[in-house]
């Protein structure tokens, strides 16, 4: 029998499930909401009455609404810290999940931290302790450390949850770290954002300012930064110490580490030195590093730092002027003593002028260690590039966000350093991988301006 319903009662029963979708957790049509620098959180938060802080902006917001922050600058101070606990003043403090965050569009938000000096505990510009949130577009400025001669730090963004986006954002000339994940943050990307010209207090901070960290628990998988820049951070680029999960660094740029007092290493991907071998995550996480550059750093242009078993796969990876550019020191499983690399993988990456060593602690292992610079019967010099001048990798990003087209460490035509790589299954052009982070293609150079303290080292043709 074919029952066919009377179609006033077809619209009914329409009209009933769409209110009752509408009735359930998480299922209101999402608003949008405005912050401006001349804003009041008195205001309704629309375009039109926006408010004045991120935070009243969280409190009014929902999961699945946006939040944009309208152009121009932002001055905090104590009297935005929104919690104090432990050791830590957090001002803004974003608990809500599921929140976007979003520089409105042809404009730029700046919020200065400048003014939020309290006593006695570090600072915390922005704490993302609910999941799934997007912060992008903006700028972090002026974040203070307050507590002297001690081992303390601040941060512009500490993350302690999951499954969250951070986009285009720039945090610089402060005392604090760029962006630290830490505790159960996992599943988090950070794409195309800079951490520059950051500098702890004193000798108490100082060696704890990196651009950016990543120290997550167990169990915190799944994070990845690609398309960021660190460049003059007063300790080192990309920091991954005591990181009891695997995290992957993909086209990260690092210059300049350490010059203002700290270690300077540009990659320090994990280390557990010291630590008793019942406390080390079992198992050992095994990083990935691709197609990063690593320029004029103090220490290290990509470091193993000791750790137990083996630190990463590094591939296609860039190397320059660095006081050594790759050093694979590794511990024994038992992390007792230090010893040369004999678990890490490389091919396919390029060194070249390091100040000290190209090469350090590192027990070439056959298949494990191949079709490297230094592997190679290849010759490295200056006509294998089309410019050694790194200036421009301080400059505008493209349109997009996206890293600035540069000729700096492209190989030139005719290098012998083309198509000399292994097909470890990453995109190449050509009949095999090129040597190093950039592949060959035609780029247009940036007439930039330099914001950091990068040395210009120009080869001779």
């Amino acid at each position: 029998m074919n029952l066919r319903l009377p179609r006033v009662y077809c619209s009914n029963l329409l009209l009933i499930a769409l209110a009752a979708a509408l009735l359930l957790p998480g299922a209101a049509l999402a608003r949008t909401l405005y912050v401006a620098p001349t804003g009041s959180d008195k205001n309704a938060g629309t375009k039109d009455a926006p408010f004045a802080t991120i935070t009243r902006a969280q409190t009014a917001a929902e999961t699945g609404d946006t939040v944009y922050l309208r152009g121009g600058n932002y001055t905090l101070t104590n009297d935005q810290i929104s919690r104090t606990e432990r050791n830590y003043a957090y001002v803004n403090y974003l608990s809500k999940g599921g929140i976007k965050y979003l520089a409105y569009e042809g404009e730029t938000p700046v919020f200065d931290f400048s003014k939020v000096r309290p006593g006695g505990v570090r600072i915390c510009a922005f704490l993302i302790a609910g999941g799934n949130i997007t912060l992008q577009g903006f700028e972090i400025t002026g974040v203070q450390v307050t507590i002297p001669t001690a081992h303390t730090q601040s941060e512009c963004i500490r993350v302690e949850s999951s499954h969250n986006v951070f986009r285009q954002l720039k945090m610089h000339d402060g005392m604090g770290i760029g962006l630290y994940m830490i505790k159960n943050a996992g599943d988090n990307l950070v794409e195309n954002c800079d951490a520059y010209n950051n500098c702890g207090l004193d000798q108490g901070s100082i060696g704890n300012i990196d651009g950016f960290g990543c120290h997550v628990g167990k169990g915190a998988t799944g994070n990845v930064f690609r398309g960021c820049r660190s460049w003059n951070n007063s300790d080192d680029g990309y920091d991954c110490i005591h990181c009891a999960e695997p995290v992957t660094l993909d086209h990260c740029w690092a210059m300049d580490s350490g010059w203002l007092g700290g270690d300077g290493n540009g990659f320090k991907i994990s280390g557990w030195a010291g630590t008793p071998v019942g406390n080390l995550p079992n198992p050992i996480p095994r990083h990935t590093v691709t197609f990063c550059l690593s320029v004029h750093n103090k220490a290290h242009g990509f470091y193993a730092n000791h750790q137990p078993g083996g630190a990463a796969n590094w591939y296609n990876n860039t190397a320059y002027t660095n006081h050594i550019n790759f050093d694979m020191l590794e511990r024994t499983s038992d992390n007792a003593k230090d010893i040369p690399g004999v678990n890490e993988v490389l091919h396919n990456n390029l060194g070249y002028k390091a100040v000290g060593e190209e090469v350090h602690d590192l027990n070439e292992t056959g298949a494990k260690v191949s079709h490297n610079s230094w592997t190679m019967n290849v010759t490295v010099k200056d006509s294998d590039f089309v410019s050694l001048d790194p200036k421009s990798l301080t400059g505008p990003r493209q349109a997009d966000g996206s890293l600035p087209k540069v000729t700096f460490m492209h190989l030139a035509p005719g290098s012998d350093l083309i198509d000399q790589g292994l097909d470890v299954g990453l995109p190449y052009k050509g009949k095999a991988p090129d040597l190093g982070c950039f592949e060959v293609e035609t780029v247009a150079a940036t007439s930039a301006t330099t914001t950091g303290n990068l040395t210009a080292t120009t080869g001779k043709k």
